[in-house]
């Protein structure tokens, strides 16, 4: 019996053998087989987020000061007259919209003196005039130092006394294209002066400077 299972191994290891490669073959064509309704691929599913953020406009506009006395007196109390301005006045603005424009007004046409029974009149609109002494006219001027600003017409005159006018239907005084942060964008002055007979008192006039931005 021994001898037979002997003779007989060689037999049983080849067909182990055979087996295990036919099993091999088997498994390699089995997954080369496109079979229908199975898929090999890999399995993939989405989803999309919409994502968004909101940007105001937006638009913030000062001045150095609020309050503008006018020195030397146009006339002293010797008679002698003389032009007087007030201090250098920084208008600051900062926007995001792609432009903007200051345009500037007076409350009176000129200087009303406190109590009626007189007035200096302010330079008329679309023009410029030279505040000379002992002449009346009262108006203002402004400059600027920051890139792209414009001032208008007829009040870039800064270091004279020519002047546009401040009278009640307003006039551009600065503009630019593009925003930018809050800066220093222009300074304006106010000149005025009068003849040595103008009623004595106090004169006063309320500048309104408006800013306007838009897209």
């Amino acid at each position: 019996m021994p001898e037979i299972i002997k003779e007989n191994s060689s037999i049983f290891v080849a067909l182990a053998v055979g087996i295990v490669l036919a099993a091999v073959c088997l498994l390699s064509i089995w997954g080369m087989i496109a079979w229908p309704g199975i898929s090999n691929a890999t399995q993939t599913a989405t989803v999309t987020i919409n994502v968004s953020a909101e940007v105001k406009e937006w638009l913030t506009f000062g001045a150095s000061t609020t309050n503008a006395s006018m020195t030397p007196d146009l006339v002293n109390t010797a008679g002698a007259t003389a032009v007087a301005s007030s201090s250098a006045i920084n208008l600051s603005l900062g926007t995001n919209t792609s432009q903007w424009s200051l345009t500037i007004r007076g409350t009176n046409n000129g200087l009303s003196r406190v109590g009626g029974g007189a007035s200096i009149s302010s330079v008329a609109d679309s023009a410029t005039a030279t505040v000379s002494a002992g002449v009346d006219n009262y108006g203002a001027n402004a400059t600027t130092s920051y890139s792209g600003v414009t001032v208008g017409t007829y009040y870039a005159s800064w270091g004279n006394t020519v002047v546009g006018a401040l009278r009640t239907g307003g006039q551009v005084l600065a503009s630019r294209n593009g925003g930018h942060s809050y800066a220093n964008v222009a300074t304006i002055r106010m000149y005025a002066a009068c003849d040595a007979a103008q009623l004595a008192g106090t004169y006063t006039d309320t500048v309104t400077i408006t800013a306007t931005a838009g897209t």
